[in-house]
C-alpha cells in the first residue's frame, strides 16, 4: 500500500489551487463542502480501473522474484523401474528376467557467468534371476558433481542475463502501466471536479442574468405604458430575456452532464445529489513553477513497454546462437556392492570416473536463422524510433502547457482588472440612478457587463486549474 499512498499524494497535489471553504451554488446548501481530496478518495475507493491498477501494483511484489529464478538452485529427483525378459544366450548369462531400479536426487543451478553446476547422489539396483553363471543381484551407488561451461550460446551468461533483463523489463512495464492508469483515473476525476465547479458558477451567473432581463422587461413595459417606449423596445427586451433563459438551459445541461460524470467516477447513480464543492471564485493561491522535470507515469509506461520489447527481441536473437557446451563430470566409485555396504563403497575414490563431453547443436538452415536475427535487429531500431518520438512528444506537450499556463496567468491579471473596472462602473451607475441621473436600463446593463467580466475571469481561472492538472500529469 506504500505505492498507493505515494500515488494519491502526487495526484492530489493540485489541492493547493483552491482555498478551503466554499458555499453551495444553485440552492444546494449543504453543511459541509466536498473537497477535491475528499472526492478523489471516493473515486479511489469505487473506481474499478483504479482498484485493478492497485491490485497489479501489489501483485508485482511477488512477480518481481521471477527475474531471479534462473539463478536459483533447483532440486532435481527421479526414479525408474524396468523389467525385461531375456532370450537366447543372454538368458543363459543373466537369467530369463532382469529388473533394474534407478533413483537419483540432486541440485542443479547456474551462476551469473553462465556456468551450470550440479551435485547429486544416484542409486541403481540390478536384479537377475536364474543365471547359469551365478550372477547375483547388486547395487551401484555413487555421488556425482558436474560443471557445464557454455562456449557460445550462453558464453559469459549473456543469454540468461538477457532473459532476466527481459523479465525485469516486463515487470517494469506492468508497474508503470498501472501507475499510468491510476494517474489517468484520478487526474480525470480531478478535471471533472473543477469543470463542474466552473459550470455551477456559470449557471449561477446565468440565473442572475435572467433576473436582470426580467427586471429590464418590466421596466420597458412601464415605459411603454407612459408612451416612452414602443412595441419594438418590448420585443427586443423579450428577445434578451429569451436569450438569457437559453443561457440558463445550456448551463443546466452542462451541470447535469458533468454531475453524471462526477457521480460515475465514484461509482454512484447518475441521479445521486451532488454535494456542495469548492468554488473557483474562492481564489487561487500562488502557483508553483510550471517546470516539470520528472517523467510522467504515462511516458514511463510507454518507455517501459518499449524497453520490454527491446529486451525480448534481444533475448530472441541470442537464443538463435548455436549451442556449444563443455561438460565435466566426476562420479565416485560406481562399482558393484551389496545393499549393506553400498553407501560406504560409494564414498570411496578407488574407482572414481571423470567424464569430459563436448556438446554442439545448431539449426540446419543457417540462412533462416540469420534472416530472423536481421529482422529482429530492424524491429529493435523501429522500437527505438518510437521511443524517441514519445520523448519528443512529451517535451512538446510540456512546452505547450507551460506556455498556455503562463498565458492564462497573464489573462487572469487582465480579466481581474476588467472585472474591477466593471464593478466600479456598476456601482457608479447605481449611484447615478439613485440621484436621478441614470435609468434602470443603464444600471442593469452595467450589472450585466460586470457579471460577464466575472464569468470571464472565472473561465480563465478554470483554464489555469485544468492546464496545471495537465502539466502536472506529465510529471506524475
Amino acid at each position: 500500500m506504500k505505492a498507493k499512498g505515494c500515488v494519491m499524494k502526487g495526484v492530489w497535489a493540485v489541492g493547493w489551487l483552491v482555498l478551503g471553504g466554499a458555499v453551495g451554488l444553485g440552492g444546494m446548501g449543504y453543511a459541509t463542502v466536498l473537497s477535491p481530496d475528499g472526492y478523489l478518495k471516493q473515486v479511489a475507493n469505487a473506481h474499478l480501473g483504479y482498484q485493478a491498477a492497485q491490485a497489479t501494483q501489489e501483485s508485482l511484489q511477488g512477480i518481481r522474484l521471477e527475474a531471479t529464478s534462473p539463478y536459483q538452485p533447483r532440486l532435481m529427483g527421479g526414479a525408474s523401474l524396468q523389467f525385461s525378459r531375456n532370450y537366447g544366450p543372454m538368458a543363459q548369462f543373466t537369467g530369463p528376467d532382469t529388473t533394474m531400479q534407478s533413483f537419483q536426487l540432486g541440485l542443479e543451478g547456474e551462476w551469473n557467468n553462465g556456468v551450470g553446476y550440479g551435485v547429486g547422489y544416484g542409486i541403481q539396483y540390478f536384479g537377475y534371476s536364474g543365471s547359469s553363471f551365478g550372477i547375483k543381484p547388486y547395487y551401484q551407488a555413487s555421488p556425482y558433481a558436474q560443471l557445464v561451461w557454455p562456449l557460445w550460446h550462453n558464453n559469459g551468461g549473456k543469454r540468461t542475463a538477457q532473459q532476466t533483463a527481459s523479465l525485469k523489463a516486463q515487470h517494469d512495464a506492468m508497474h508503470w502501466q498501472s501507475m499510468a492508469q491510476i494517474t489517468r483515473v484520478l487526474s480525470g476525476a480531478e478535471t471533472v471536479y473543477w469543470r463542474l465547479s466552473m459550470a455551477q458558477e456559470a449557471l449561477s451567473l446565468a440565473e442572475d442574468g435572467v433576473g436582470r432581463a426580467k427586471k429590464m422587461l418590466q421596466w420597458v413595459r412601464q415605459r411603454q405604458q407612459r408612451g416612452l417606449a414602443d412595441a419594438t423596445d418590448v420585443a427586443q427586451t423579450q428577445a434578451l430575456l429569451k436569450a438569457r433563459e437559453l443561457d440558463v438551459s445550456v448551463a443546466q445541461t452542462e451541470v447535469q452532464q458533468l454531475g453524471r460524470d462526477f457521480n460515475n467516477a465514484r461509482g454512484l447513480s447518475p441521479t445521486h445529489p451532488i454535494e456542495s464543492i469548492q468554488r473557483l471564485s474562492e481564489g487561487i493561491r500562488t502557483l508553483p513553477s510550471p517546470t516539470v522535470t520528472t517523467a510522467s507515469s504515462e511516458l514511463r509506461a510507454t518507455l517501459a513497454v518499449s524497453e520490454a520489447e527491446l529486451a525480448r527481441m534481444q533475448a530472441t536473437i541470442l537464443s538463435g546462437d548455436p549451442l556449444l557446451n563443455l561438460t565435466g563430470r566426476v562420479q565416485l566409485n560406481p562399482v558393484q556392492s551389496g545393499f549393506g555396504d553400498m553407501l560406504t563403497h560409494s564414498l570411496s575414490t578407488d574407482y572414481s570416473t571423470v567424464t569430459v563431453a563436448l556438446q554442439y547443436a545448431s539449426g540446419l538452415d543457417l540462412q533462416t536463422v540469420l534472416a530472423i536475427q536481421a529482422g529482429y535487429e530492424k524491429a529493435k531500431e523501429a522500437n527505438r524510433l518510437l521511443r524517441d518520438q514519445a520523448l519528443k512528444d512529451r517535451q512538446h506537450a510540456m512546452t505547450q502547457y507551460t506556455m498556455a499556463l503562463q498565458a492564462a496567468k497573464d489573462r487572469l491579471q487582465d480579466t481581474t482588472e476588467l472585472e474591477s473596472l466593471m464593478q466600479t462602473k456598476w456601482q457608479l451607475e447605481t449611484q447615478r440612478h439613485a440621484n436621478g441621473r441614470s435609468t434602470l436600463a443603464q444600471v442593469l446593463t452595467a450589472e450585466q457587463e460586470y457579471k460577464q467580466a466575472t464569468l470571464q475571469r472565472l473561465r480563465v481561472k478554470a483554464d489555469i486549474v485544468l492546464t496545471t492538472i495537465q502539466l502536472q500529469q506529465l510529471g506524475r
